[in-house]
C-alpha cells in the first residue's frame, strides 16, 4: 500500500524545485509568485516524487486551502504562491538552505553588479 505524502514533503520538494524554475525574488521579502498548475504538476513529477495525477490534483488542492496557492479564477490563469507560507510548511532545514542560498545568489550579484559599475 503506498504510504501518505505529508504536506511538508511537498513544500519541501515545490520550494526546491522553485528555487530553480520560479522567479523568486521576493523570496526574502515574503512576497509572492506565480505558478500555474502544469508548474506544479512539473515540480511534483520531477525526480519522481509524485507521478500520479489524481495524488497532485488532491496536493494541488490541499495547497490551495492551507492558503499557500491562491487558485486562479478561470482554469487558463496562474495561480499565486506565497513564499512565507510556503516556508513556514517546509522544514526548517530545507527553509534555511534555500534562504542561504538566495541570500549568497543576491551578494554575488550585487557584487558583480558592483564590480561593473566601477569597470
Amino acid at each position: 500500500m503506498p504510504r501518505k505524502i505529508e504536506k511538508t514533503e511537498v513544500c519541501d520538494h515545490l520550494l526546491k524545485w522553485s528555487v530553480e524554475n520560479l522567479d523568486t525574488s521576493a523570496y526574502l521579502d515574503g512576497g509572492s509568485t506565480r505558478l500555474t498548475y502544469r508548474d506544479f504538476r512539473t515540480a511534483m513529477q520531477s525526480d519522481d516524487f509524485i507521478g500520479s495525477e489524481p495524488t497532485i490534483r488532491s496536493k494541488w488542492g490541499m495547497l490551495s486551502a492551507s492558503g499557500i496557492i491562491s487558485a486562479p479564477r478561470s482554469a487558463k490563469g496562474a495561480a499565486v504562491m506565497y513564499w512565507d507560507l510556503l516556508r513556514i510548511s517546509c522544514t526548517a532545514e530545507v527553509a534555511c538552505a534555500v534562504e542561504r542560498y538566495l541570500e549568497n545568489e543576491k551578494k554575488q550579484k550585487n557584487k558583480k553588479t558592483h564590480t561593473e559599475a566601477i569597470a
